[in-house]
């Protein structure tokens, strides 16, 4: 084997490992990238007479960017008792929801990660309830911005 026969294989063989190590890198990046928004859910229960007057929660206005800043929306007509919403939330912002009630209902909330990280169950991250009928209650938190997801 002459000399430039034996650089040539040393080169391709570094070519090769510094090409494998970095696809390993690459794929090891894409799996554990950091999470940038939540799929959560609002739900609201209702005990009593007269159901939900209002609803306000916030979320990224639809057809935006799921980063995008989220908005309060307001359901002045909630029909569907137990009223809920499927939303997203950028990574370090809060999830806020407001019920108010009519005089008889006494009515709870609860903002739930539509599943837990590593996990297909759901996690509940807030609830609450309210003390008597006809009393607005919130449900707040502020959702982790340094999770990673883990294929």
């Amino acid at each position: 084997m002459t000399r430039k026969s034996v650089i040539t294989t040393v080169l391709v063989l570094l070519g090769v490992a510094v090409l494998g190590v970095g696809v390993v890198l690459a794929y090891d990046a894409f799996r554990t990238r950091k999470i940038d928004s939540y799929a959560i859910t609002y739900e609201v229960t209702v005990e009593g007479a007269g159901g939900i007057r209002k609803v306000e929660y916030t979320a990224v206005p639809d057809g935006q960017h799921r980063t995008a800043d989220p908005t309060t929306r307001t359901d002045e007509t909630p029909t569907a008792q137990p009223w809920s919403r499927d939303v997203i939330i950028p990574a370090g912002r809060q999830a806020r929801l407001t019920v108010t009630p009519a005089e008889g209902a006494v009515v709870g909330c609860k903002i739930v990660l539509d599943k837990d990280l590593g996990s297909p169950k759901t996690k509940t991250l807030t609830e609450n309830r309210a003390p008597a009928a006809g009393q607005p209650i919130t449900c707040s938190t502020t959702l982790d911005d340094d999770q990673r997801f883990r294929r």
